[in-house]
């Protein structure tokens, strides 16, 4: 049996927290979750992740400063950015996926796991 994905998903909102980790679980990912960028580098450092999904706006940290930090740490990570900001204005090397998001779109990048 091929191990399961590990997925740390970080947002400041936690009905978004719970939505998510109820998503990715019933499809068959190992979910963590996180509520701030510093404590997803926490996260990081006791228990690497395949993937990082993360909003973009929370405070003291923002999603794009928390996947620099995530790929600085485990550069293979697969690194997704979830905004409901209108402008595409992130420079940051993810897969940037609109809010409200598509669910096959992001499973679908969830499945990848880790990047080659």
């Amino acid at each position: 049996m091929e191990p399961r994905i590990r997925v740390l998903v970080v947002d400041d909102e936690p009905a978004i927290l719970r939505a998510l980790q109820r998503l990715l679980t019933r499809r068959g990912f190992e979910v963590e979750t996180a509520s701030s960028g510093l404590s997803a580098l926490e996260h990081l450092r006791d228990r690497a992740s395949d993937v990082i999904i993360s909003d973009f706006k929370m405070p003291g940290m923002n999603g794009t400063e928390l996947l620099c930090a995530a790929a600085a740490m485990l550069p293979k990570i697969r690194r997704i950015l979830l905004s409901g900001c209108a402008e595409r204005v992130v420079q940051v090397d993810a897969v940037f996926i609109p809010k409200p998001f598509d669910e096959d779109e992001l499973l679908r990048h969830c499945r990848l796991g880790r990047l080659p």
